[in-house]
């Protein structure tokens, strides 16, 4: 195996057991005790995997994570799919680690990244539903500008109402900017031979999805294809666009590219690639992962 694939948060586990047939897997969380647990159990299946502790929402931590994690192989994946849900903290708390986590991490990724190479940002349906008049977009396009000033105006729009509601607006808001940050920097990573994606699960029968399910994370089955909680262990959709083609349940549609092309705007054209057409291995997709 000549190939490196980060997996951040514990729901990518069982993507890190399908990317461990190729890759060596390196996981990544900002507890340790965790991480241990899950390197041992993969281990125990065979796969060649390692832990580096990290904090994804400061860049320093998250630039020496993939410095360690290329030290056996050239790091040529990346699963993103740590965050906090409102239940978990405050919006502060949440902006910091779900929004300007996902920052960190693309960035990083960028760097990093070649002919092949993919990152994946888990998202989540709950993006989704944010209203449009409530998308701060000027703000989002400070994300790659000024992340202290991006951090404190996505703080001050998910605090507005009542305190009760601050959490849910800031998972919402945090979980609509991972989808569109993704689109955004495709052009980038495109001009890399690379792809950035963002999936959108419902909710999840995890510790995390279960401790939410008292706030009305149930409600959005409503809106899920199958109408339960998913089973990490089952979901191989994450794994899949990693692996090309290999998708299973999930629904996914093209994001257009929008770039400057001999002075004029292009659409659903590769960044990079002026005179050929457009390669689907390597244009930026979203997937919508139905509860499964």
């Amino acid at each position: 195996m000549d190939r490196t694939v980060i997996v951040a948060g514990g729901m990518g586990l069982a993507t890190a057991r399908i990317m461990g047939r190729d890759h060596h897997v390196v996981l990544t969380d900002v507890r340790e005790d965790p991480l241990a647990s899950a390197v041992a159990d993969l281990e125990s299946s065979g796969i060649r995997a390692r832990y580096v502790v990290a904090d994804i929402t400061d860049r320093g931590s998250v630039d020496a994570l993939f410095a360690t994690s290329a030290a056996s192989a050239p790091v040529r994946a990346v699963v993103h799919a740590a965050g906090v849900s409102p239940q978990m903290g405050s919006a502060e708390k949440i902006i910091k680690i779900n929004a300007v986590g996902t920052i960190n991490i693309t960035e990083a990724s960028l760097a990093a990244a070649g002919e092949g190479f993919a990152l994946v940002n888990v998202a989540s349906i709950a993006g989704h539903m944010l209203p449009s008049v409530m998308v701060p977009r000027r703000t989002y396009r400070l994300a790659t500008r000024d992340v202290e000033e991006f951090t404190r105006k996505m703080i001050a729009n998910a605090s507005r109402g009542p305190a009760r509601v601050h959490p849910g607006s800031a998972y919402s808001l945090s979980k609509n900017f991972i989808i569109r940050h993704s689109a955004d920097r495709a052009g980038a990573f495109g001009a890399r031979g690379a792809r950035i994606l963002s999936v959108s699960p419902g909710s999840f029968d995890t510790e995390m999805g279960r401790l939410e399910e008292k706030s009305g994370s149930a409600r959005l089955l409503e809106f899920a294809a199958l109408k339960r909680f998913g089973l990490p262990g089952r979901d191989r959709g994450t794994a899949g666009l990693l692996r090309r083609r290999q998708t299973g349940l999930s629904h996914r549609h093209r994001h257009p590219v929008r770039r400057r092309h001999q002075g004029r705007t292009g659409h659903q054209r590769h960044a990079g690639n002026d005179s050929r057409r457009l390669n689907p291995d390597l244009h930026p997709r979203v997937a919508h992962l139905p509860t499964s």
